[in-house]
This record gives C-alpha cells, structure tokens and sequence, in this order.
C-alpha cells in the first residue's frame, strides 16, 4: 500500500481576524474581520477497480438500501478522485424510512490516498477492548492506541486532540471503542441493535459531553440499510459523525514532519533601537488594510498540507516602516506545525499596501489567527 496523500484543512475551516497595532509599549486591540470558508476538493488517483457497482454510479452519490460499505468507500473515493469531494448539506446519509432516493450528502475529507479496500472481517481484530485511533485531515486521533487504526472519509472537527466514540459494525454484532485508553466509553464485544440502543440511550448525556465525535465503520459487506439503523440511534447525541474506514495491516501509516523553526519568534520580534519613533495607524484604516489578506489567506488554507495540526492557532507579527511597508515578519505561535502555511501567510501579508503612519514611524501589528470549527458546520448522521 503506497503512503497517503497529504491531510489537507478543509471545508470546516475558518480563520477569525484579530488585530492589535503596537504604537508604543501599549497595544490598541481592534475587532473580528470576516470569516474565511476554505472548500477544497483534491483530485487524487485510487486506481480501477472492478465490482458489482457500476463505474458511473460511483461517480455520482446515488445510494440503494442495499449498497454494501465496501461500494461505499469505492464510492467515496471516485468522488475525491474527480473533485466532487465537496457537500453543504451538514448530514452523512439520505436515507429515508419509507420511499425515496437514497443518497451520499456528507462533505468528503479522505485521510488517505489512495483508499485500501475494506476488509471482509473484523471481529478477529476486535477481540478485546483496546482503543482504536483514526487519522483524519487533521492529524491521529488515539496516536498511541493498540488497537485498529482507522482513516477518515468525511468531514470531521479540525483537531487531533479529541475524545472520540468509534463504532464499529459487523456481521456479528457492533462494537463500541474508544480513541482514549484512558476513558473507556465504549463497550465490550459485539453487541445487537437493540442492546447498542439501550447502552446508547443510557449513556446519552454523558457521551454528548464526553465525546467530540463519533467515527462509524463496518465491514465490506454490511449494508447500508444496516448502518443506517445505527446512525438512527446516534442521532440524538447531538455530536458531529463521521464515515471512517478500517486499514488493514501493513497500510503505510504517515510520517511525522521535522519540526522547524523557520519564520518563528516565540519572544516577539526584537525591539527597536532605543529612541525609535512610533508612529499611529487608525483603526479602521488598519481593518480595511487587513482585509485585503481575506483571499490570499484563503488560498494558503486550501495548499497547507495539515500533516502536523495539533491545535488551531497562528499568532503573526508584522512591522511596518514609516512609509507603510511591511519590513519584518515573524511567528509568535504556531499551533498548526506547518512551515508551507507560515510561508505562505508571510507572504500574503508583505504583499498588502498600507498607509503610511500618521504621526511617521514604525507600527507593529499582532494578528492571531485562529482556526473556528463552527457547530452548523458538523454533519448529523442522518438528513432531514
């Protein structure tokens, strides 16, 4: 199995603008800008495979109560391969109780590339109550979990340092782990439909508070019709769901980035020379200045390869000369880990036009940026 293609941020990611201009020892704080919807859907190739599905339906999200898991990753991954990747209808599956179509609508966020099949049987690996881990866009859920890993297929909260429920269904009952090994919230063994629902009903409250997601898997020939079942019981957590696939042993797990130090300032830029005029920048002249940043930010999302996020905050500071340039540059924080975005940012940022300083001198700005997972953003297992 070849390695994954880079995580990248998608689709629920939002940069929130904060701005402080240091004129002086003192800091002004201004106000939140416009938020930033980075949509991306990256063309990957997963290879011809041949089954009883039809090559155009799995380019399409047509689904049929019958519609095996297995044909549904296929599925998944020919929508990633031809950039339809993307869904705003924040719910997994359209799967109506009586008549109707039913359909794929979540928004797709694959883990790894290209996919590997889904694996006929499950129960052996399962055979006890270690946690499980998943990698998503974002980073490894439960890194350091003895037990399965899996691979994200949709949409999921921008962060690896989440508590997450993995269920996990197969031909002989459901199984319920944990990412944590530290807080078992799952069950032990496989259990049926209506022994899941009494322990999910129980344990309602505790795992909307406990929990930041829910992954759901199955093995390669469960049906839709029985998966839906399940996501009708998850339901009333209220907690973003996710489709996530198993990786079958020897998949090539991803490797761990060089940190670098390029273009980070943990102390702050140095200080000017003593005796330095500071100039003054109004407030709202410095709000339409930065919001020229809006685009290009954007763009630096959608090419950032993710592969190390560990949180959700960038913090830059920015000099600029008495003639309005942008001069120096550096990182404060950086939670994301990601030495492409940082470059990017940069120079995002040195492009801008501002105004010259008004009394002259230099101005140092402080902008956190802070990437948002927006609840109206999370997928629920089932549509409407």
């Amino acid at each position: 199995m070849r390695a994954y293609g880079s995580f990248r941020p998608v689709a629920i990611a939002y940069a929130l603008f904060h701005m402080a201009c240091h004129q002086g020892p003192d800091a002004v704080e201004g106000t939140p800008s416009t938020a930033l919807r980075t949509d991306q859907n990256t063309a990957m190739g997963t290879g011809a495979e041949q089954d009883d599905v039809l090559r155009e339906s799995l380019a399409s999200r047509a689904l049929s109560p019958e519609t095996t898991f297995g044909a549904l990753v296929r599925q998944v991954a020919e929508l990633d391969r031809n950039g339809k990747a993307y869904s705003n209808e924040h719910c997994l599956l359209r799967a109506p109780s009586g008549s109707g179509p039913w359909r794929l609508s979540a928004d797709l966020a694959v883990a790894l590339r290209p996919l590997p099949d889904v694996p006929e049987d499950l129960d052996v690996a399962l055979n006890n109550r270690e946690a499980l881990s998943v990698l998503t866009r974002w980073g490894h859920i439960g890194a350091g979990a003895r037990g399965p890993m899996l691979a994200a297929l949709t949409t999921s909260p921008p962060s690896a340092r989440q508590q997450a429920l993995i269920i996990i269904i197969t031909d002989r009952g459901i199984y319920g782990r944990s990412s944590n090994v530290a807080l078992p919230i799952g069950w032990q063994g496989g259990l049926d439909l209506e022994k899941v629902n009494t322990f999910i009903t129980k344990q309602r409250a505790q795992l909307a508070s406990a929990v930041d997601g829910i992954y759901v898997t199955a093995e390669r020939d469960v049906t839709l019709l029985e998966i839906r079942r399940v996501l009708e019981i998850l339901a009333p957590i209220k907690v973003p769901v996710a489709f996530a696939t198993s990786l079958v042993s020897g998949t090539r797990q991803p490797k761990a980035q060089d940190p670098s130090t390029e273009l980070l300032c943990p102390n702050g830029l140095p200080a000017l020379v003593a005796g330095t005029a500071y100039g003054t920048l109004a407030r709202e002249t410095m709000k339409t200045a930065i919001g020229g940043l809006k685009e290009r930010a954007e763009r630096c999302m959608k090419a950032s390869s993710g592969t190390s996020v560990t949180g959700d905050v960038l913090r830059l500071q920015a000099r600029l000369s008495p003639n309005g340039q942008v001069i120096q540059t550096c990182f404060v924080v950086d939670e994301v880990g990601d030495l492409g975005l940082r470059r990017c940012i940069e120079k995002a940022l040195l492009d801008l036009d501002f105004p010259a300083p008004n009394p002259t001198g230099y101005v140092d700005i402080d902008l956190p940026l802070r990437f948002v997972y927006l609840p109206a953003a999370s997928q629920a297992p089932l549509c409407k």
